[in-house]
């Protein structure tokens, strides 16, 4: 069992590149077959000390898009534990939505549930990312719906299952307890059926100060710490997402991940934490969202596979610690 053998999960989020020569790249629709490489090999070639890798299912997920027999060639034979993040709900989550998509999300629930039982050795399954917005974190009819998607998944052998609650509120501040409390309602019951409660952390110039984004790791370490200490759960980091577009961008971002790895240990020892995760390993220059614009750069690799400074530090931080 994961929390059992002290495993400390270490991830990054990715599946496809493109390869040219020896050059790895974003993945492009252009891209031929015979240039596609997986984040496996990537991992490898970069000699980056990845033991997992974050992939997510949305609500338009196929199958195809991580097929089974590929995530336990790829990535369970070699020694890397998936982290499956289950985002059906994403930004329309209301009570009116949930109520409305409950014949819909069982399909979709039934669909993961048989792939999931494909998938050889340990596995992780975040629910519901970001659920506290809107209406739902008053809730309490939430809690059935966390409990029923928590325990369908844990029958599944050798799955660990969580939620993720985001950190929302004022980011100049290095805590927000009225907003991490206010969700409390919504969680109260199913959190005693979950393995773990995961947390994310998501930053840009496009919608947060210098000093949001530099208070990234210091709040954090608090968020995680309140969440372990209040619910008696392991923690788990779902996704770091730093962009660096912008001013400064690229060195803001490698100062809070190089502080964010410095503060592993406390996060093990104040939060118990199980595991981290980099929400991009490599810029997509298909992503949008929230951060408009700056959705693109949340990578510690450009879009063309060349290091930014966070990638640099990365490799030299965690060359020290294994040594």
């Amino acid at each position: 069992m994961l929390a059992d053998k002290k495993i400390f999960l270490l991830s990054a989020g990715g599946w496809d590149y493109c390869m040219k020569g020896s050059r790895y790249s974003a993945w492009q629709p252009t891209c031929g077959y015979q240039n596609v490489k997986n984040i496996e090999q990537l991992i490898t070639d970069k000699k980056l000390p990845f033991n997992s890798v974050s992939v997510w299912i949305t609500r338009n997920w196929q199958e195809s898009w991580y097929p089974a027999e590929e995530i336990n060639k790829k990535l369970v034979a070699n020694g890397i534990t998936p982290i499956f993040i289950f985002y059906w709900y994403a930004d329309d989550i209301s009570q009116k939505f949930v109520l409305d998509s409950q014949q819909s999300i069982e399909r979709d629930l039934q669909r993961f549930e048989d792939y999931l039982k494909k998938i050889n050795g340990k596995k992780l399954v975040v629910l519901h990312p970001e659920f506290n917005q809107s209406d739902i974190s008053q809730w309490e009819g939430f809690n059935q719906v966390m409990s029923r998607d928590i325990n369908r998944f844990k029958n599944i052998r050798n799955t660990k299952v969580g939620f993720c609650v985001g950190d929302f509120g004022n980011y100049h501040a290095l805590n927000s307890l009225q907003d991490w409390k206010s969700f409390h309602p919504s969680i109260k019951r199913a959190v005693n059926d979950a393995d773990f409660i995961a947390f994310q952390e998501m930053r840009a110039t496009t919608r947060n100060s210098q000093i949001d984004i530099l208070n990234t790791a210091q709040r954090s370490l608090s968020f995680a710490t309140y969440l372990h200490k209040t619910y008696q759960k392991p923690t788990l980091f779902a996704y770091l997402a730093l962009s660096s577009y912008g001013i400064n961008g690229e060195e803001n971002q490698a100062k809070v991940i190089k502080e964010t790895l410095q503060l592993l240990p406390r996060f093990k020892n104040e939060s118990n934490l199980i595991g981290f995760n980099l929400f991009h390993l490599m810029d997509s220059p298909r992503q949008e969202g929230y951060f408009l614009e700056a959705e693109k750069d949340f990578g510690i690799y450009r879009k063309d596979g060349s290091n930014k400074p966070s990638a640099k530090y990365l490799k030299k931080y965690l060359g020290e610690v294994k040594n």
